[in-house]
């Protein structure tokens, strides 16, 4: 009963976040070469249904909160086991670094310089997006399709840029 609750409350459009089945929607606007946006609507999620309240729906072996944290950072495994993770929205803060025992950092970072977009209008609220990304300098182009970055590269470390 609880779910129902929670849908009313918490979807915006047919998208609903506390179903987890569905987290990989908003990454999905890459591929159909709507990739500013997606990165609207997951700046959005992670403003709007994460908080002191905590998270809206069930926590499943760690998935809304690994959802969360992958997001926050600008990633998200869309195919687990592929070993690819896409490149999804700014980070939530400008410099967020993963220190690895015995290993490089994985820094992800946004430049100051990234536009502000509205959702839409009737929210009002701007989200920063990105045209493109450079990981380890290396540009990936956000406006035309989906970007990825192989697992193996980011638990080698490096620097992932949004800009």
């Amino acid at each position: 009963f609880h779910e129902a609750a929670e849908m009313a409350i918490n979807c915006f459009g047919q998208y609903a976040h506390n179903n987890q089945p569905s987290h990989h929607i908003l990454y999905m606007f890459a591929h159909g070469g709507c990739g500013a946006a997606g990165q609207k609507y997951i700046q959005h999620t992670l403003a709007t249904l994460y908080g002191e309240f905590g998270y809206s729906g069930d926590e499943d072996n760690g998935e809304m909160s690994s959802w969360y944290v992958l997001s926050a950072l600008g990633l998200y495994a869309l195919a687990p086991g592929s070993g690819e993770y896409q490149i999804g929205a700014p980070p939530l803060f400008p410099r967020m670094v993963v220190r690895r025992q015995g290993g490089k950092d994985l820094i992800v970072e946004r430049s100051a310089e990234l536009r502000s977009e509205q959702l839409n209008a009737a929210l009002g609220t701007e989200y920063l997006v990105a045209d493109r990304a450079l990981w380890n300098g290396e540009e990936l182009d956000l406006r035309v399709s989906a970007a990825n970055v192989q697992y193996r590269q980011l638990l080698a470390g490096g620097t992932l840029s949004f800009a």
